[in-house]
């Protein structure tokens, strides 16, 4: 996730979920859909009706094609998504309990009615969310070698990317052939309904990109796993990635949803087959349950525990000083929880029909696209009023709504005397209008939650008109609202920054990843490359947490981030196919062609950051677990400036700063350490720490000998110190076992070695 002046570029290719809110009528009474879902497949049918008005189709003879959905199922217990697969629905991912199910817009009720089901959603859309970087966190050294038995690089391990705007040719991935690095390019099929996969070099090397308006998955690519090896100044470059030596995998999914996310975990795992696998998945949105929860969550955690091989980094997001929250917790019986947004254009680019007018002071037509996730903090519901304002006038006021059971309130500005239609809202909103409302308890927390969406012209809109609601409920409940990042909250309390963290980041099996700086300048050049300029943010402080940062405390109690990594100004490859005119750091030619790097700030680079290190570690280490992983982060984490008395401070900043160098070093104590017991008080560890020299740790010990023999017995090299660790070194001996002997007193102990 992108952050500051590069929003606006993310803003025009983001997807909006504002415009899809849900059925009305009597159907998905007790619904096994989620609320969002609901919202989508209303604006569907709608979609569907108005394509078939528009081309005439009316007769029953013609019908108008239905797009396929994608969803996450989540059986009870007792049933399994077999039994949706027995029913004649394709399943593409099943993992027992949990599965991704494709259906028509016509089978969304038959599917809510079926018994075995807990709950069902459909996918979400997610949003978009080196030089001084590898020196800060130790990489330099890691790939120097410094200190270790050898250099890493990441070989032998597969770094994934899903993202869009790849430029897989770009320098920052080639290989000092020239040919690419990326062994798979991975896109959906026209159809949406399977997956088109290039693995043929020769393919790949005449690929272009995805998507020409995109440079977003590029940049993290190269982050992770990217190194310029072409040119006659290659060895000099500055701005190399972290994991240079990685396979890269690119799955084109930035323009679709969570459940296709998944598709392609499973295309993944089985095009590399036993390999280790670290994700790297820099998108993310603001609502849902941030409990870890929602199906999408359920279901990944589901995945990789069983494919312990696959590691998953995620995004914290960049709304960490955004209006984005309201929590209220109620006290008495009449407290109520107040708050609003702003009426002028919300969630999408304005057009040029609503702009200000100079001499009226207005906006003729304001098109407002506006989306609130509520939650409860337990199964109880609560009711709520909307109201739209300018200034003290109320414009349109909805009424207290009641959420005693399954709701659907749908005001709407058209089709005047049928079921929805609101004259009151149409006196002040134009067009397709409307006001959508649902409501009910989620099956996956128990939690209640109601999902509203305020889409449409608001006539005559200035700076002072306003949606509104009200919320009511009972002594001692506690209410969240979650906005996406295009929308601010207006309040005059509750509003917290606690809670921004990306509402798919709250699972238990994935890495979390916040962003610090490690860079606050840095020059860049006009696009015809005539001038230059230094660019400086006094809004960073060389070695703080980023000020954009997401944070969360969960009602679990886990606090989110887990750790954060290098993700300010973090110069990186970007898509030389894309029309992007900003500034650039590096331009390079290559065969004919020109391609830059930029700088951007942001928790998508800082996240790329950490899956490089990850791929660091299991190279070093391909047996660590996702547990050992998050181990060595946590312990290995420098708490330079975390540990202060701003005690939300030290949430947003996780662990600490991740220390690669100290990591990798962990990962091999893990990989290579014996603990053998020598008395009841003593242990002894042993491992190589440099080729040919070993080391030797023994608890409690104020003096040790290490002894390296031939197994015939002949000492070839022998040390001693007053302490606890004991280093030997044997540079000379021919290759094969010998005897390693370790003594502390009266005790002692014997492991044989393989000298190389």
């Amino acid at each position: 996730m992108k952050h500051n002046f590069f929003s606006s570029y993310l803003s025009s290719r983001t997807w909006v979920m504002s415009g899809m809110l849900l059925l009305g009528g009597s159907a998905f009474a007790q619904s096994k859909w989620s609320n969002m879902s609901r919202v989508q497949i209303k604006s569907m049918q709608e979609q569907v009706a108005e394509s078939a008005n528009a081309k005439g189709i009316g007769n029953g003879k013609v019908q108008v094609s239905e797009p396929i959905l994608k969803a996450i199922v989540n059986m009870k217990p007792g049933h399994t998504v077999s039994e949706l697969a027995d029913r004649g629905f394709k399943v593409s991912v099943d993992l027992g309990n949990m599965g991704v199910v494709h259906l028509k817009l016509s089978d969304v009720e038959k599917v809510d009615s079926i018994e075995g089901i807990q709950s069902i959603s459909l996918g979400q859309k997610a949003r978009k969310r080196l030089d001084k970087a590898n020196e800060d966190t130790g990489v330099d050294k890691i790939h120097e070698g410094e200190g270790l038995n050898m250099p890493y690089t990441g070989k032998d391990v597969v770094v994934a990317v899903l993202d869009g705007g790849f430029d897989p040719n770009h320098p920052m991935f080639l290989d000092k052939d020239g040919k690419t690095r990326v062994t798979c390019m991975m896109t959906l099929n026209a159809t949406g309904e399977g997956w088109d996969v290039i693995t043929d070099p020769e393919e790949l090397a005449h690929y272009t990109t995805d998507d020409v308006g995109e440079i977003h998955g590029s940049h993290v690519a190269g982050i992770a796993a990217g190194k310029v090896r072409v040119g006659t100044d290659a060895d000099k470059f500055p701005y190399n990635g972290v994991a240079t030596d990685a396979q890269i995998a690119m799955v084109v999914s930035s323009r679709e949803s969570d459940v296709v996310f998944i598709e392609a975990l499973q295309q993944l795992v089985n095009l590399y087959p036993g390999k280790r696998i670290v994700v790297n998945m820099s998108l993310g949105m603001n609502t849902g349950p941030h409990d870890g929860k929602s199906n999408f969550e359920i279901m990944l955690d589901e995945f990789l525990e069983k494919h312990p091989n696959m590691v998953f980094c995620i995004c914290a997001g960049n709304e960490g000083d955004k209006d984005i929250v309201q929590r209220h917790t109620f006290e008495g019986q009449e407290d109520t929880m107040d708050g609003g947004v702003s009426a002028n254009v919300v969630g999408e680019e304005p057009s040029e029909e609503s702009t200000h007018d100079a001499q009226e002071g207005a906006v003729s037509n304001a098109t407002f696209n506006g989306q609130f996730d509520i939650w409860a903090n337990d199964e109880e519901p609560f009711e709520i009023e909307l109201s739209l304002s300018k200034g003290e006038e109320t414009l349109w006021k909805s009424g207290k709504i009641n959420f005693s059971g399954d709701v659907k309130v749908f005001y709407k500005t058209t089709e005047e005397g049928k079921p929805g239609y609101d004259p009151n809202l149409a006196e002040v909103m134009d067009g397709e209008a409307c006001v959508d409302v649902r409501g009910g308890v989620f099956p996956n927390n128990n939690r209640f939650n109601a999902a509203i969406r305020l889409s449409g012209n608001v006539k005559n809109v200035d700076d002072d008109t306003y949606w509104n609601y009200k919320i009511f409920a009972k002594d001692g409940k506690t209410v969240t609202v979650y906005v996406e990042d295009g929308t601010s909250l207006l309040a005059l309390s509750d509003i917290t920054q606690d809670g921004t963290i990306n509402g798919y980041a709250t699972g238990k099996q994935v890495i979390q990843v916040g962003a610090y700086v490690t860079k606050n300048r840095f020059t860049t050049y006009s696009e015809d490359g005539t001038s230059k300029k230094e660019d400086y943010s006094s809004e960073y402080t060389i070695g703080d947490v980023a000020y954009f940062s997401s944070w969360g405390r969960l009602e679990d109690g886990r606090q989110l981030p887990l750790i954060c990594a290098p993700g300010v100004f973090v110069v990186s490859a970007v898509n030389s196919y894309s029309p992007e005119t900003g500034g650039y750091v590096v331009r390079r030619e290559y065969k004919g062609r020109e391609y830059d790097w930029m700088a951007f700030p942001g928790t998508s680079m800082s996240t790329p950051y950490m899956t490089g290190v990850v791929a660091l570690w299991l190279e070093a280490n391909p047996k660590l677990t996702r547990d050992q992983i998050v181990e060595i982060a946590t312990e290995t984490a420098h708490h330079d400036i975390r540990d202060t008395e701003d005690e939300d401070k030290k949430v947003q900043w996780g662990a600490g700063k991740v220390d690669a160098y100290a990591g990798l070093k962990k990962a091999l104590d893990l990989a290579t350490a014996i603990l053998v017991p020598i008395n009841q008080e003593k242990s002894i560890m042993m491992r190589e720490v440099a080729s040919r020299t070993y080391e030797a740790y023994v608890a409690g010990a104020n003096h040790v000998s290490a002894a390296v023999y031939t197994l015939d017995g002949q000492l070839v090299g022998s040390s001693e110190v007053a302490g606890n660790t004991v280093r030997v070194a044997v540079p000379s001996v021919p290759a094969g076992v010998y005897l390693l002997k370790v003594a502390s007193g009266t005790e002692q102990t014997v492991k044989k070695i393989l000298v190389k």
